[in-house]
């Protein structure tokens, strides 16, 4: 259920923590109370050239300030939703007020990326897939085919995957929240430039492209067989039905 003004409740955040888990809740919300807007980071979506940017525009001022990928709660350059009180907090995701915004990326396209970073890539995300197929997790080196991982994916409820491949509208909170903006990383720098008219920033002064994850993911794969998109179509429909209604 969303939450705006008129239908307003003291209960938005506890409502996506009970998703999301407190930890990625915080991880995935950045709140500038200098420049009125909340970034909901999207796992898989240019989110650390994303982060980069909106910190070195955060700390402008601040000189001495070291920006760091993925810094500890704690030492975030941004306001994380457990600093703030649970009023303000919610007056703050619900009532407009701040600009709300996400970048998004074509569901079968972010899939083939999370599998060939996190799977193929043996990065620690493997572990629970391979102990879900049966094996001990113990060797990243297994292979596990795309066949098998989308078919791992679409069996899991969606509070229950990972967020790299967990549905996003979920991991951009649109499911809870109505967002003023939503950028497409198929064209991100047009979008970039809207959104910084949106702020009333200069973005492009402080961009910084990091992509430690690129993956190179297009719809083109061969892995990407009819059987396969029909699954990830149904998993990922209302990503579909809310980001990319034409597709």
């Amino acid at each position: 259920m969303k939450h705006t003004t008129e239908s307003y409740k003291m209960s938005i955040f506890k409502d996506i923590v009970s998703f999301l888990g407190r930890m990625k809740a915080n991880q995935t919300i950045s709140i500038s109370q200098l420049d009125d807007y909340i970034w909901f980071r999207n796992p898989k979506v240019a989110g650390t050239s994303l982060d980069f940017t909106l910190q070195s525009l955060q700390v402008r001022s601040m000189k001495s300030v070291k920006i760091t990928r993925h810094p500890p709660l704690n030492q975030a350059v941004h306001t994380k939703p457990y600093q703030l009180s649970p009023k303000l907090l919610d007056h703050l995701l619900t009532s407009g007020e701040y600009l709300r915004f996400c970048f998004v990326r074509e569901p079968s396209v972010r899939l083939v990326s999370a599998y060939r970073d996190k799977i193929v890539g043996g990065a620690p995300e493997k572990k629970l897939v391979l102990k879900t197929l049966g094996y001990d997790g113990l060797d990243l080196s297994v292979d596990v085919s795309f066949d098998a991982f989308v078919g791992l994916v679409c069996d899991t409820p969606h509070a229950n995957a990972n967020r790299h491949w967990m549905p996003q509208v979920y991991t951009t909170c649109a499911h809870w929240i109505d967002l003023d903006f939503v950028g497409r990383l198929e064209s991100f720098q047009n979008d970039l430039d809207m959104l910084a008219q949106r702020m009333g920033a200069n973005l492009g002064k402080f961009y910084q492209h990091r992509a430690p994850h690129k993956t190179g993911a297009s719809l083109e794969s061969s892995e990407l067989t009819p059987e396969l998109r029909r699954k990830i179509r149904d998993y990922y429909e209302l990503d579909y039905e809310k980001f990319y209604p034409n597709q």
